[in-house]
């Protein structure tokens, strides 16, 4: 499986790239769809998707992905959901099928269990997304959250390329706003929310720069040596918000 960044914090915008669009290549199955292929969609919009369903990147965008869906699908706009796992337990076909239930998602949904599509797409991140025009050619892509206004902007517009009219669906006039808003907004980091955390074997690694501070994941410092051995933990009492314990 890749290692992309998966942060919410990963902003990068390509416009007007204008290469072909890939055919879906290596799919296992297809959700809420018949298989669907590239060329049989050309002269629509189309929306490619990367996401698996464990990321919480992804699934902040998904409020997004359904309203373009439920707004522009009658005026052409196909949105492709490629599920790319990070996991081996999200190559299995019900637990994609599950998470598709539970998240509502009603568009076509790919199973890219071995990230053929990804490749071929040159994608590098959870959440990617491109649009393909009518001709066929990448004409917008992003990576990561945010910049939902330009991206429905960019919808709208090579939707008009085809010539159909949307004077008749409003533009969603909510601007993008921080991802973390409590981080931009106040000078105390620990009163708001927590930030992204993991542990593995690497242990008590460094994980960012704050201030010129350098702040690890583990906030004792009490902790394995090595794999497979037994350690004692005596809880510090006083939490901090940001670590774990």
């Amino acid at each position: 499986m890749p290692t992309p960044t998966v942060t919410a914090n990963t902003v990068a915008t390509v416009e007007s790239d204008e290469a072909p669009g890939p055919e879906f290549a290596g799919i296992s199955g297809w959700i809420n769809s018949e298989p669907l292929r590239m060329a049989d969609l050309r002269g629509k919009v189309v929306l490619i998707d990367f996401w698996t369903y464990t990321c919480i990147n992804c699934i902040r965008t998904f409020p997004h992905l359904k309203e373009w869906h439920a707004k522009y699908a009658d005026k052409g706009l196909v949105v492709v959901g490629v599920h790319s796992p990070e996991f081996l337990f999200e190559t299995v076909r019900s637990n994609v099928e599950q998470a598709v239930a539970d998240f509502g998602i009603e568009y076509p949904v790919a199973q890219d269990n071995m990230l053929n599509t990804w490749r071929a797409f040159g994608n590098r991140s959870w959440p990617g997304k491109f649009l393909v025009g009518k001709d066929g050619t990448i004409r917008f892509r992003h990576f990561g959250e945010g910049q939902y206004a330009k991206t429905e902007k960019q919808i709208r517009e090579l939707l008009a390329e085809t010539g159909v009219s949307l004077a008749d669906i409003p533009v969603n006039s909510t601007a993008d706003g921080p991802v973390y808003p409590g981080l931009q907004s106040s000078s105390s980091i620990e009163e708001e929310v927590t930030r992204e955390l993991f542990a593995s074997s690497i242990k008590n690694r460094i994980a960012f720069t704050n201030g010129g501070q350098k702040l690890a994941y583990i906030g004792n410092s009490e902790y394995y040596s090595e794999s497979a051995t037994f350690a004692s933990y005596t809880d510090p009492g006083d939490h901090r918000n940001h670590y774990i314990y």
